[in-house]
């Protein structure tokens, strides 16, 4: 992603940056579906999420729809180029057209 950038720009012209989402939580979970979400605690009480969070393990997964209807709208309105790992993207534009969020 970077080289192809800095080819296409030149290695002065490149800005690299990161934007981190805290995504997870605004994934919510169909109600009907909460059965597949409980999780029994040592104490003994249950406890179910009716949205992703972060350190369960099937978060990515899920958001992995989200992600890629972001890759999408990503390749379409930056000018550069930009990589999503779960909720955080990496991004290399052109120095000259980055604007800081």
């Amino acid at each position: 992603m970077v080289l192809g950038v800095v080819d296409k720009e030149g290695i002065r012209e490149v800005m690299l940056w990161c934007l981190h989402t805290d995504t997870f939580t605004l994934l919510r979970f169909h109600p009907s579906q909460s059965r597949l979400f409980a999780l029994r605690l040592d104490c003994g009480l249950t406890t179910i999420c009716p949205c992703g969070n972060f350190g369960w393990v099937g978060t990515p997964y899920a958001f992995n729809v989200v992600f890629r209807t972001l890759d999408v709208i990503t390749e379409h309105t930056i000018d550069g180029a930009g990589l999503w790992y779960v909720d955080d993207l990496n991004g290399c534009s052109k120095r000259r057209t980055y604007e800081a969020i």
